[in-house]
């Protein structure tokens, strides 16, 4: 049974072959303490390897078994004696790798088997090993590395001396190999020759010198040896190997550039290589460009007497006698150039040597590829590898049993001393402390991401965290399976990242809204006070009114407090809004931004909150102008309503910096909220003004009719405080009322801006009454000589010629009883005669307008306040 094993796997009767190796253990306890015990052991492993992909499902589980079972016998004989055993253990190993879908691993183990067997003189074992190494590549679809083994294999057979199965490999892969006439023809004429002349070489020298030169894979070690073998079996002086550059023509005519890439002497150890010399002034340009273009070889006995290349410059400097240069052709391609000289004798390349060359260079030539290709894999290999340990996130590999493969630099440091390349799926969790996010419990091991991309699924979470001595670390994780040719799964790549910054932002984030929430609770608290306050306060007035006892102040006073009352209902409503829409986009915006789209947006944030400018209509118009073009250049939707929102939220000056957060889909969101935060802000700046001049009231009635102000004057700008009382007058605005603002570019000036505030308060609140809250108000503001001069004009009724003259006086009003104490415009009037202007009005029916006049301070310089 163990013959008979042992030829079904040389033969690939894989299905015998798994036959005999079952029936053939029967009978292995009689042969227990003898060698053939392990080299049945060993020849059974091939058998069942070879013969899984035919089984059904439960006859590959039984030899599966039994596969882990031998190698488990080889690992430990080969503790023992490496030189018998291991590589047997390692081609086990190998075709365990294959069947089991862990591909890289397999490439490994049978390089390693193959190194192995070379080393400790287990020829047939070497040929075994390549050839399934090529079977292994050949079901990978990679002709070209297969092509590399099955060579291998053939010669390696050949020097065993098993004719028969290298005849098969030829029959087997013909487009792979040369046909066995060709190599028995070489054999042949060598065989003939070694028997004519005692100067040619024996069959056993020339299989020396081919083995040696398919053996070496690595291309400067394989010229190395490929410019002995050539020097020393055609009796040359002086040998050089010419390539094909590596590199583009210069020349740009595309032909190909050669260069001298080895180059060595008979009586030189020492072997020149990879000088990539340019051929001229090197070698007889004349005989390379004919062997590049005829592919003939040339063979000279007295090169600088005869012949057709005696006027070569490099042959007439050298004096050169013996010349061969030889063609290295591989499946009609022309892979290189030997060129050998003798400059002793003439006649040196004797017929027999000459057909000697020709055998070696064919196998010179398949070989010089073969290392090409394999220093092309390298190098692929080598370039993944430097790109994934460039990468800023961990990415680790993982075998279809969960077991892991590879890990970049940046995995390892984040696995830290937690790296368990043996731990399977089942194991991950506990192996590397993988736990469930803001918790004692392992995270299940169904729904880990790599277990999950190894049943195929695509996956990612990011509540996972590594628990190790000093600290915790909160993971995203993100796989993929990875599919072979068939479409098996046979790895799994995952890829993560270190997410404590993110984390702390949400943090961050959830204790921003919890404290907003606080503040905004706490304000409105006050705020309702305030205005409870301001309505007992506001009854007093009225009371007083009636016993007109209190004198004009007071009663002018008491009128005044409807207007505070008003802006802080305005400016409640619109905080109530902007709150509400913020507080209910924001958890949704959110989880839709990654790490560093959320930080800008809190930088977004923290614009919408410091910009606050005040604008002229003009300036808005312009402004949002140029907004809609650059955001529309940039390719960002609804750019017209963006552009309104940015310039009146005042994140006009902000666009540049933050224009790859507007390019993200969720813009509008984004721009909405950073609005209303806007509005937040100006609504509560504008609340406090408006308690502190209610404060103020309430302070002015304990002094009775005293009006006068210990307050300084502050340098302001007049549009600012109009601009206030507008957003203040909002919701009374916008339901039918269109303000028209014509601002020129004016100083600012030294003035009681609280008390111009209420002016402007009450000249607005007049024309909305005056138009019964529809119809067009329009603000002028202007330098005219040293003065700012403020129009406001509506379109109401107007105001009757009977009491044009009467209007400044204290206690009169229009307006029914209730509604009004009078007191307004002569507060009004007291302001402006404070700051040495002068207050007037024209009315006729359709156009009302009153115009404020404020001389310009000069500062201490005598220079002009200007903005």
């Amino acid at each position: 049974y163990l013959y008979k094993l042992a030829l079904a796997n040389w033969y690939g009767k894989f299905a015998k072959a798994a036959e005999y190796a079952l029936e053939g253990e029967k009978y292995i306890e009689g042969s227990e303490g003898i060698f053939t015990n392990p080299v049945f052991y060993f020849h059974q492993s091939i058998a069942l390897a070879s013969a899984y992909e035919l089984a059904d499902t439960q006859t590959q589980e039984k030899y599966l078994k039994a596969l882990q079972a031998n190698r488990n016998k080889f690992e430990k004989w080969a503790e023992h004696c490496p030189e018998n055993y291991l590589h047997k253990f390692k081609l086990i190993q190998a075709e365990l790798a294959r069947i089991t879908e862990k591909g890289y691993e397999a490439i490994d183990f049978y390089d390693e088997a193959i190194a192995s067997a070379r080393e400790n003189g287990y020829t047939q074992n070497q040929a075994l090993a390549n050839e399934l190494a090529a079977r292994f590549y050949l079901a990978k679809g990679k002709e070209k590395i297969a092509n590399i083994y099955l060579e291998e294999a053939q010669y390696t057979y050949l020097q065993w001396g098993a004719t028969d199965k290298v005849n098969q490999l030829t029959t087997q892969y013909p487009q792979l190999l040369f046909p066995k006439t060709d190599i028995q023809r070489n054999l042949k004429t060598i065989s003939i020759a070694s028997t004519k002349s005692t100067d040619t070489l024996d069959l056993n020298t020339v299989l020396k010198a081919s083995q040696a030169i398919s053996h070496e894979i690595v291309l400067d070690k394989l010229l190395a040896n490929l410019m002995k073998i050539m020097i020393e079996n055609a009796g040359a002086q002086r040998g050089f190997l010419v390539l094909p550059s590596q590199t583009p023509s210069e020349n740009g005519t595309g032909q190909k550039q050669w260069q001298i890439e080895a180059s060595g002497e008979a009586d030189v150890d020492k072997i020149a290589l990879l000088q990539s010399v340019p051929i001229d002034r090197h070698l007889p340009i004349s005989i390379i460009n004919y062997v590049t273009r005829t592919r003939e070889t040339v063979v000279k006995n007295d090169a600088v007497n005869q012949g057709q290349f005696t006027h070569d410059s490099y042959i007439k400097a050298n004096q050169t006698k013996s010349i061969l240069c030889a063609p290295l052709i591989n499946q009609g391609q022309l892979s290189g150039i030997v060129y050998l000289e003798n400059n002793l004798t003439t006649g040196a390349f004797t017929p027999d040597r000459f057909e000697v060359l020709q055998l070696l260079s064919g196998q010179a030539a398949i070989a010089i590829t073969n290392a090409k290709l394999y220093a092309e894999v390298k190098e692929s290999e080598r370039r993944l590898t430097q790109y994934l340990e460039a990468m800023p996130v961990g990415v680790a590999v993982h075998t279809t049993t969960g077991q892991l493969h590879y890990v970049n630099q940046t995995g390892q440091k984040l696995l830290g001393i937690n790296i368990s390349p043996k731990a399977t799926t089942e194991q991950i969790a506990e192996a590397y402390q993988v736990y469930r996010a803001d918790s004692q419990d392992l995270y299940p091991t169904e729904r880990l991401p790599i277990s999950r991309s190894l049943v195929g699924e695509t996956a990612k979470a990011d509540d996972l965290e590594l628990h190790q001595s000093d600290k915790i670390i909160p993971l995203e994780v993100s796989s993929t399976p990875i599919f072979d040719e068939t479409g098996k799964i046979s790895y799994a790549i995952a890829a993560f990242q270190d997410i404590s910054d993110r984390k702390q932002a949400q943090k961050i984030l959830e204790d921003y809204n919890q404290t907003l929430e606080n503040q905004v609770a706490s304000r409105t608290q006050e705020l309702k006070n305030t205005l409870n306050k301001l309505k007992t306060t506001q009854n007093e007035l009225i009371q007083s009114e009636k016993m007109a006892a209190l004198g004009q102040l007071v009663a002018g006073i008491a009128h005044e407090i409807n207007t505070p009352l008003g802006a802080i209902r305005a400016a409640i409503g619109n905080t109530d809004k902007a709150l509400e829409a913020s507080l209910s986009q924001l958890p949704q915006l959110l989880p839709q931004l990654n790490p560093q789209q959320q930080t800008d947006f809190f930088s977004f944030l923290q614009l919408a909150v410091s910009n606050q400018t005040s604008l002229s209509t003009r300036e808005k118009r312009q402004i949002k102008r140029t907004l809609t073009q650059q955001l529309q250049s940039n390719n960002i939707t609804n750019a017209k309503q963006l552009a309104h929102l940015l310039t009146e939220a005042g994140l006009h000056h902000s666009l540049a910096s933050q224009i790859s957060l507007l390019q993200t889909p969720q813009v509008h969101q984004i721009v909405q909220i950073a609005y209303d935060i806007a509005r937040l802000h100006t609504n509560s700046k504008n609340i406090n003004n408006a308690v502190e001049r209610a404060s103020k009231i309430v302070f002015a009635l304990k002094s009775y009719a005293r009006y006068d102000h210990s307050g300084e004057k502050q340098l302001v700008q007049i549009t600012d405080g109009i601009e206030t009382v507008l957003e203040l007058y909002h919701n009374y605005l916008k339901k039918g009322v269109d303000v028209v603002r014509n601002y020129q570019n004016i100083p600012e000036i030294l003035c009681y801006a609280d008390e111009l505030v209420q002016v402007w308060t009450n000249l607005i609140h007049n024309a909305i009454q005056a138009m019964d809250g529809k119809g067009k108000i329009e603000i002028q503001v202007q330098v005219e000589n040293q003065d700012i001069v403020v129009e406001v004009t509506d379109s109401g009724a107007g105001i009757p010629l009977d009491i044009q003259d009467k209007i400044f006086q204290p206690f009169f009003t229009t307006k029914p009883a209730g509604e009004g104490s009078g007191l307004g415009l002569e507060i009004v009037k007291k302001i402006i005669d404070k700051h040495q202007g002068k207050i007037d009005f024209t009315s006729v029916v359709g156009k009302t307008t009153f115009t404020v006049t404020i001389p310009i301070e000069l500062t201490d310089n005598g220079i002009y306040n200007q903005a």
